[in-house]
């Protein structure tokens, strides 16, 4: 989603994105954390949307990810989650949302 990729992440940064929102994809820190993260996290909803409609903040979702967005506006950040850092899970920006967590797995979000 975003428009490039961070150069410290390994990736050359000519590797370019969709550029539907303006920020960086940033590897995990590898700070005793196992990267890719593959497990349960909470999620934590700063708003209300249609693509959170089944799930509350706190629920426990699904991720099997190694990158994170991170956008340059932080109005576009609709739910969080924490992984070694604080990281933006899911973006909105109409009529754009992405979101990291595994929809299949968290189809009925633990917790929920």
């Amino acid at each position: 989603m975003s428009r490039d990729h961070d150069e410290g992440d390994g990736c050359t940064g000519s590797d370019r994105g969709l550029a539907l929102l303006p920020g960086l994809v940033r590897r995990f820190p590898e700070v005793g954390l196992k990267v890719p993260q593959t497990g349960w996290n909470r999620l934590h909803l700063r708003e209300r949307s249609a693509l959170f409609r089944w799930i509350r903040s706190g629920s426990f979702v699904y991720f099997n990810h190694g990158y994170y967005c991170d956008p340059d506006q932080s109005g576009t950040v609709s739910a969080y989650s924490d992984y070694g850092i604080r990281y933006a899970a899911a973006v909105q920006r109409s009529p754009c949302s992405a979101r990291s967590g595994s929809p299949w797995q968290s189809m009925y979000a633990a917790g929920s």
